[in-house]
């Protein structure tokens, strides 16, 4: 927790008990009605991935082209496959 916010860090110290979760439960809250609300649509990850230049400046073109090559293809495999409950409704 050393790159946190020290106000966190003090309000976690007065109260031991409280989890971290429950502290930010309310903000996550607030970000997911906020994208409701304002029909906001999240970007694809692997897209982000794909065009990102922080990627791609610190590992290299080559392992962006090819780590997006491979989790393509495990996202195709991904959804050729059916699952119990999806055979199950249809049959």
């Amino acid at each position: 927790m050393a790159d946190t916010d020290p106000g966190l860090h003090a309000f976690l110290d007065r109260y031991p008990d409280i989890e971290v979760f429950e502290v930010i439960l309310p903000d996550m809250c607030g970000g997911l009605l906020h994208g409701i609300e304002n029909r906001l649509v999240a970007p694809e990850p692997l897209a982000c991935f794909e065009g990102s230049a922080f990627v791609r400046d610190n590992f290299g073109e080559e392992f962006q082209r090819v780590y997006t090559i491979l989790k393509q293809q495990e996202l195709d495999e991904f959804d050729r496959q059916v699952t119990p409950l999806e055979f199950d409704a249809c049959l």
